[in-house]
């Protein structure tokens, strides 16, 4: 990301803001955020993941010079404790960046990094209702500049923006759902086989 200045950089974040705030489903969220935190950052690849129970953290969408990876991927996971240093810090709600010629990057990192021809990466967490929801990862090849903490400050920012996003998104979910299931047995309700008979039925002739 190139130094800009302060209100340029006001107005990056609210394009982001905008962009997520008429999304509804998540991964019409998470295509949004990516995209648009990936254009203002400059970086090469940049993913969207999910921190799951284990600190396993799974994949959701990768964006960029993905490298042979997919962008949404099935089944991409990682194991944090394989990436000791960035799992202290983010469990810790703090950022880390790693450089792949810095001699104490954790080695999985660094293969990491080699795998996809990167030269730095950088994580922020993003924290939804004070827990831990995933992270927002970035990484530059050798031929941009290395991601510095500037670039991770601006991370920050944007992650608090995809958070909101995402609690609107995970909220809008559960309120389709309850329309849609009988809160007792979780099968579908009579709206949900109303409005299914009506999609099967063939239009009504007109005379």
């Amino acid at each position: 990301m190139l130094d800009v200045p302060q209100d340029r950089r006001v107005d990056a974040l609210l394009a982001v803001a905008g962009a997520v705030a008429g999304a509804h489903e998540l991964d019409e969220v998470l295509e949004i955020a990516a995209e648009e935190a990936r254009a203002i950052l400059g970086v090469s690849v940049l993913s969207i993941g999910r921190w799951e129970a284990g600190a396993i953290v799974r994949t959701l969408i990768n964006v960029g010079d993905l490298r042979g990876k997919d962008r949404w991927p099935e089944d991409e996971t990682y194991d944090a404790t394989d990436f000791p240093t960035a799992l202290t810090r983010l469990s810790e709600g703090r950022p880390h960046i790693a450089h792949v010629n810095d001699p104490t990057c954790d080695p999985a990192e660094r293969a990491l990094m080699e795998e996809m021809d990167m030269a730095s990466s950088a994580a922020v967490p993003i924290v939804y209702g004070s827990e831990l929801w995933g992270e927002l990862w970035a990484a530059n090849s050798p031929e941009r500049l290395p991601l510095r903490p500037v670039d991770v400050r601006f991370m920050e920012a944007i992650c608090s923006q995809v958070a909101l996003a995402i609690g609107r998104a995970e909220l809008y979910t559960q309120l389709v759902v309850a329309a849609y299931r009988d809160p007792l047995t979780g099968l579908a309700n009579r709206r949900a086989f109303d409005e299914a008979l009506a999609a099967r039925s063939p239009p009504a002739r007109s005379r």
